[in-house]
């Protein structure tokens, strides 16, 4: 006689499919995962959302901006280190950073200052039109793409979506120090600087003009 655990191991191992809504795909390095984002950004239909540490790959920037003309909402999310990283393709090096690249082109691009946050933001994920997930150890950088070994997980599960989603928004509105809206800012991010950290070193700056000055007075 078959025990019951027979039947219900059966019974489980066909609910259980069933109860996993949603599909999933696995990728690493020889599957070309650039492509694969680049390949999902170009079918998406109303929005992307982009939350990435390292941002410099040019072929994923210009997917993002081909997804903005065509009327999708685009945004990206980034450390503030990545302002201050040259824009890659495979062939070359470009001037610009990625941001910059990005933000000119009507991109809203949100940089995350670790010095001001308590650690650094350390994500690699894109949501699109919340449907799809794509999240790994994959950063946006020619060395991610050319050189490491790397995974990207495509996951359609909503469940799971929910939670990346709802890590985005508090990402959005509550760790971000502030918007990139002009590339001029550029150079703020080569010298590793925030406004709060200027404004600290302009008023260091003046007191020490006052004390030179109340010195040379004094001398007089």
């Amino acid at each position: 006689m078959i025990h019951w655990r027979f039947y219900f191991c059966t019974f489980c191992c066909l609910l259980c499919p069933l109860l996993l809504k949603g599909n999933s795909s696995v990728y690493f390095n020889e599957d070309s995962i650039d492509f694969k984002i680049i390949n999902c950004i170009d079918k998406a239909k109303k929005s992307v959302q982009v939350c990435v540490f390292i941002y410099e790959w040019k072929p994923i920037a210009d997917a993002l901006i081909s997804a903005k003309k065509r009327g999708v909402s685009v945004s990206v999310i980034t450390d503030i280190r990545s302002i201050s990283l040259k824009m890659k393709d495979r062939n070359q090096n470009y001037t610009a950073s990625c941001c910059r690249y990005t933000s000119d082109n009507g991109i809203d691009v949100l940089l995350y200052d670790d010095s001001e946050n308590g650690g650094i933001m350390h994500n690699k994920f894109v949501v699109i039109d919340d449907s799809i997930l794509l999240n790994g150890s994959y950063n946006f950088q020619k060395e991610a793409t050319l050189i490491n070994r790397e995974n990207l997980l495509l996951v359609t599960n909503m469940d799971i979506l929910r939670y990346f989603s709802e890590e985005y928004k508090t990402i959005q509105t509550s760790s971000c120090t502030f918007k990139y809206k002009n590339s001029k800012m550029d150079f703020l991010g080569v010298l590793g600087l925030s406004w709060k950290k200027i404004l600290l070193l302009l008023s260091f700056a003046a007191n020490m003009f006052f004390i030179v000055c109340l010195f040379l007075k004094n001398k007089k």
